[in-house]
């Protein structure tokens, strides 16, 4: 589900600001009147491309196994 940036008024008028995860703008004002507060902007927020944590799993390939690889690969071509 996308991401939501909110600005909101409390009953005294004091700002309030942060996210909320939900499937629509109309569903996070609909969660802001249910917590008591007016929504005054709700914006979707921009997902990254590429997750910080997606390389953390990978290792470098050894020269070694880039060595057989690259053998058996001429192998294989040249089959």
């Amino acid at each position: 589900m996308p991401q939501y940036k909110y600005r909101a008024r409390d009953k005294e008028g004091v700002l309030q600001t942060g996210t909320m995860e939900a499937r629509g703008r109309e569903a996070v004002a609909d969660q802001l009147s249910r917590q008591g507060v007016i929504p005054v902007q709700i914006e979707e927020q921009a997902q990254p491309l590429l997750r910080p944590d997606l390389f953390e799993g990978f290792t470098r390939v050894k020269p070694q196994d880039l060595i057989i690889f690259s053998r058996q690969l001429a192998t294989l071509m040249s089959a």
